[in-house]
Parts: C-alpha cells; sequence; structure tokens
C-alpha cells in the first residue's frame, strides 16, 4: 500500500504477493476505511501469486470488482483512489 501525499492512495497486486502480504494489506485498507474483499486467491507451486479476484469499496461512493486469471511477473491488477481536490480521475481500477 503506497499514499502519496497529494493524498492518493494506489493498491497493486503482483505475482510476488504472499497471502501474509494480502492479510496485511486488506487490514491496512481496513483501519483507513476501506472494505476489500477477495472472492477468488490462488498461488502457483512456487508460491507465487497467479490468480486474483477483488472488490473495493471505499465507502465514500466509490467501488468496483476487478479480476486476473494469471499474473505473471510483469502483469499488474489493481486499484486507486485519488483524494486530492484537483484528481482528474479519482478512482481507478483494473490492469495497471
Amino acid at each position: 500500500m503506497s499514499e502519496e501525499p497529494n493524498g492518493k492512495l494506489e493498491i497493486i497486486f503482483s505475482s510476488l504477493l504472499t497471502f501474509n502480504d494480502l492479510v496485511t494489506i486488506k487490514n491496512d485498507l481496513q483501519s483507513a476505511g476501506i472494505t476489500l474483499d477477495y472472492s477468488k486467491i490462488e498461488f502457483d507451486q512456487s508460491f507465487k501469486l497467479k490468480r486474483i479476484s477483488f472488490h473495493v469499496d471505499c465507502n465514500d461512493g466509490f467501488n468496483g470488482f476487478a479480476s486476473e486469471e494469471i499474473l505473471t511477473d510483469e502483469s499488474r491488477i489493481g486499484f486507486y483512489r485519488d483524494y486530492s481536490e484537483n484528481a482528474k480521475s479519482p478512482f481507478g481500477i483494473g490492469k495497471i
């Protein structure tokens, strides 16, 4: 989870995340008032995150669902919520 000084929160899921990382992300977001629910999590034999589906609710009207069937070291999926006043797009979700 990264939060920039301008008030932008960005969550990125890649094949390098562990189950513990996913739990930590969910708990950290919950503490920040954002609900993250995983509907599918699958790891390969090397314990790399292979598949993930999730729903996020920022609890301020911004929410969405994303799913990635095959994550590779290069592919990433996630979402952002930009709280800054001049945000061109305050929320985005999907492939990054």
